[in-house]
C-alpha cells in the first residue's frame, strides 16, 4: 500500500497495475495475473472446474518471479511517482 491506494478487489487492482505501473509490470505479467484470478475464482465457487496443468505449471514457476518484482517495484517507486499516480486517481 505504498501508493496509499487500498484495493481489495482483485480485477481493480490489476487494473491499476496495468494503467499505472506499465514500465514495471509487462503486458504477460498482467494477462498470467488475469488468468490466475480467473482460475482461483473457478475453484474456489465452482466444484466442477479444473484448472489446466500447464497453467497450473506456468503460475508456480512464474510466481516468485513476479513477487520478486513487485518487491522491487515497491522499493524503487520515488515520492515523484507515488504523487503522480495519487493525482490521476
Amino acid at each position: 500500500m505504498k501508493i496509499g491506494v487500498k484495493c481489495e478487489i482483485h480485477s481493480c487492482t490489476i487494473a491499476l497495475a496495468e494503467v499505472f505501473l506499465k514500465e514495471h509490470i509487462t503486458k504477460d505479467e498482467i494477462e498470467l495475473l488475469n488468468k490466475s484470478m480467473k482460475a482461483r475464482i473457478d475453484v474456489q465457487y465452482y466444484t466442477n472446474r479444473n484448472v489446466s496443468d500447464s497453467l497450473y505449471n506456468e503460475m508456480i514457476e512464474k510466481a516468485p518471479r513476479f513477487i520478486a518484482t513487485c518487491k522491487e517495484i515497491i522499493n524503487k517507486l520515488t515520492e515523484k511517482e507515488i504523487q503522480e499516480i495519487r493525482n490521476k486517481i
